[in-house]
């Protein structure tokens, strides 16, 4: 079985954005975590931002490249934004217990159209 995977590298308003596209599972989290630590290492200042609008699977490798880049980007003193996740990664970052490591970018919860607070 093939896993389609992409990044996807922009700056925008002087800030990082990396789009993951696909599923982030163990076959594709070196590319995932390659292609974030060079972003991270381009010298930009401000947050990282991680729009996972386009992420459709994300297993426990993709939460520890999450995790790993956060720590990374806490060494250099950036914090990680993740951008439309879905309703389903933010239950499993809850359930693991790890909501403090990440920011999530106001009003862009996918899967939440229908709630209200």
């Amino acid at each position: 079985m093939t896993t389609t995977f992409s990044v996807d590298l922009t700056q925008t308003n002087g800030q990082t954005v990396i789009r993951f596209i696909g599923e982030l599972d163990i076959t594709t989290v070196e590319t995932a975590e390659t292609q974030a630590h060079h972003a991270l290492a381009n010298g930009h200042t401000g947050p990282l931002i991680i729009d996972v609008s386009e992420l459709t699977f994300c297993g426990s490798s993709g939460i520890q490249v999450l995790l790993n880049l956060e720590a990374a980007a806490a060494q250099r003193g950036r914090d990680v934004l993740l951008r439309n996740p879905s309703r389903a990664l933010l239950l499993v970052i809850d359930a693991l217990g790890l909501e403090s490591y990440f920011h999530v970018e106001a009003e862009t919860v996918r899967g939440c159209e229908n709630e209200r607070t």
